[in-house]
């Protein structure tokens, strides 16, 4: 007899999932101030690019708390994962520089 773990996660609407998604929420927040740092080192077009990239993992983490959804809890690491990927690749190939 297998069992699923999914089967013995909290309920949708649990007190872990609750926390869980406003701890990453409020993580979002210096994260978000990581993103708009990085007109520090980027020309303003690309600035804008990364605003939209904030933008959108903000709507995902979003998406997934409507879902109460756990992979939420993975929203904050991809999200500085991200920056520091675009901060390297825009210092490499494009010479950002502060």
């Amino acid at each position: 007899m297998t069992s699923d773990p999914l089967e013995r996660s909290p309920a949708p609407g649990s007190p872990q999932r609750r926390f869980a998604t406003a701890v990453v929420l409020v993580l979002m927040i210096p994260i978000g101030v990581l993103y708009f740092s990085t007109g520090l080192v980027a020309p303003s077009p690309d600035v804008f690019g990364a605003y939209a990239v904030f933008a959108a993992l903000l709507g995902g983490a979003s998406w997934l708390a409507r879902r109460r959804s756990w992979w939420i809890v993975a929203v904050p690491v991809v999200s500085v994962g991200v920056w520091l990927l675009m901060v390297w690749a825009g210092e490499t190939f494009l010479d950002w520089s502060p």
